[in-house]
């Protein structure tokens, strides 16, 4: 929630910023994952199972990105940051 406000203020574009903050978000995954399974803390059974969704979700958001202005790409962040903070100040973690 905080890269892509600070991208746009580097001066990309709204997309820009969405598009490399989803980059950032999947190399931090991979390196993640490279480290659970490393150190054998991921049940590769159980991770498998995520996969089809994770992919069809991927395809499925980057069709409808390439298509959304960049005002309606905002006012999704936005909802996303506001519904964050309410369910930080309610004391519930966002999971």
């Amino acid at each position: 929630m905080v890269a892509v406000p600070m991208l746009k203020k580097s001066g990309l574009s709204v997309k820009e910023s969405h598009a490399t903050s989803v980059l950032m978000m999947a190399a931090l995954s991979l390196l993640s994952a490279y480290l659970y399974l490393s150190t054998g803390r991921l049940e590769i059974g159980k991770a498998l199972a995520f996969i089809p969704g994770g992919i069809a979700g991927g395809i499925l958001g980057s069709l409808f990105f390439v298509k959304m202005k960049s005002t309606v790409l905002r006012r999704i962040f936005g909802g996303f940051v506001v519904f964050a903070a309410i369910k930080m100040l309610l004391g519930q973690a966002v999971k």
